[in-house]
């Protein structure tokens, strides 16, 4: 400001002068001139400089703006003035970068702990979020779905046309499809900005949960009705009178008391099956005498094996030791392996027999019978699966007799599978966890 004010000064003092004394008019050209020069010289003087600091505080905020650096101290006032906005502008916008930069972190967070597939896309169908299970979900990375259109993707033409919908109704749609041999459900939210949130779960166990409670209703209300159309049928034949034929009168009884203990069994299985379900029979894991509970299930078996003429073998050592178990739940699955061996085998053999491997017992119900197809092994252990049905039922079976086994196995912490093939028999194993001494 000084460069500018001596100038003026010194003009009026010119001025001041030649009002103030009588001076030839030569000189007073002169001095008037000379004022006149000095002030331009001033003003000229000011301005360049002026004009140096704008272009320097043209290049320092041009600096600040591309490369966040900070804008120098100046002796201007006005400069000054100029400095403090910019600097209180540039600790705002750190400030906001932080939190859009902890924001970010946020957001990845919860991308990645989301379970389900979440897409957020604009209104031309790109992606421009997903989770971290979404890549999984439909089959790509998840880097590789940023920037794809939707229905690359998703091929679905349910899809398409609920994102139609959406996009016309403006309302959240509902979605259920198959992709990759998966069902999925969820639903398309329009969200602000001309942007969609797609949000999609795999409900595959859930629909496979259903269609199990929906055969398991359908298996035992057929398992009863057979038996209870068998009674009806012979209890009205009696009522028409054929209870008065001494020959006729013993059979029918005799058949209605076999479907009496066959629905009898039936329901105690499901009781059985149930309990073990919901853990209402778990009982304490302790140490099991595998040769006396196998003795005695042989014994029991003895009978019929010798009935059919089949060798029943025998073959766990007297020093066997102690396994981990259940003693009631161990006695049930040996009974019903050893009584399906014999029901199904028509000449040779049925062995019970066990050994030690990696600290593990290993029990084995072998027989000489016709063998499983391998299609009919990863189905056997389901509830009501019979390889012979006419067969099974005659024998006077449930079909829940190994779904019942390999929970009950698996109750005591073992594993029970089978090893067999059509023609060579059959051999259904266990292995249960042995005591330390």
């Amino acid at each position: 400001m000084l460069e500018r004010f001596i100038p003026s000064a010194l003009l009026s003092f010119a001025v001041g002068v030649v009002c103030s004394f009588s001076l030839p008019r030569t000189i007073i050209f002169l001095i008037v001139a000379l004022a006149l020069l000095a002030f331009f010289l001033g003003e000229f003087s000011a301005s360049r400089r002026m004009g140096k600091r704008q272009e320097q505080l043209l290049v320092d905020l041009k600096k600040f703006v591309e490369e966040g650096t900070h804008l120098p101290s100046c002796p201007d006032e006005v400069l000054d003035g100029i400095r403090g906005l910019f600097s209180a502008l540039e600790k705002q916008l750190q400030e906001k970068t932080q939190k859009l930069s902890a924001a970010e972190q946020e957001l990845e967070l919860i991308l990645s702990a989301i379970e389900d597939c979440v897409l957020l896309i604009d209104s031309e169908q790109n992606i421009l979020l997903a989770s971290d299970a979404s890549g999984e979900l439909l089959g790509w990375e998840r880097e590789q779905l940023l920037g794809q259109h939707l229905y690359r993707v998703i091929r679905a033409a349910e899809v398409r046309k609920k994102m139609a919908l959406a996009q016309e109704e403006g309302t959240r749609q509902q979605l259920e499809f198959q992709a990759l041999d998966r069902c999925l459900k969820g639903q398309i939210m329009p969200i602000t900005g001309n942007q969609y949130l797609i949000i999609l779960a795999d409900c595959t166990d859930q629909e496979r949960l259903q269609q199990v409670r929906r055969d398991f209703a359908s298996n035992v209300s057929h398992e009863l009705r057979t038996p209870l159309t068998s009674i009806q049928g012979f209890v009205e034949t009696l009522l028409d009178g054929a209870w008065q034929d001494p020959e006729a009168c013993p059979h029918f009884l005799k058949v209605i008391k076999r479907e009496t203990e066959r629905m009898v069994r039936l329901v105690a299985d499901l009781l059985d099956l149930s309990r073990l379900e919901t853990r209402q029979l778990d009982r304490p894991i302790v140490p099991v005498d595998l040769v006396k509970v196998a003795s005695r299930v042989v014994e029991l078996v003895e009978k019929k094996a010798k009935d059919k003429n089949l060798d029943l073998r025998f073959n766990i050592a007297d020093d066997f030791p102690l396994v981990m178990g259940d003693k009631d739940l161990l006695h049930q699955v040996l009974l019903n392996l050893l009584d399906n061996a014999i029901a199904y085998t028509e000449t040779g053999f049925v062995e019970l027999r066990a050994r030690v491997e990696q600290q593990k017992a290993r029990i084995e119900v072998r027989d000489s019978g016709p063998g499983i197809a391998p299609e009919d092994q990863e189905r056997i252990f389901e509830r009501f699966y019979r390889v012979d049905k006419a067969r099974s039922r005659h024998a006077g079976g449930t079909g829940l007799g190994l779904a019942i086994a390999r929970f009950s196995v698996e109750r005591m912490g073992g594993t029970l599978s089978l090893d067999s093939k059509v023609g060579e028999g059959s051999t259904f194993w266990l292995e249960l966890p042995v005591t330390s001494s």
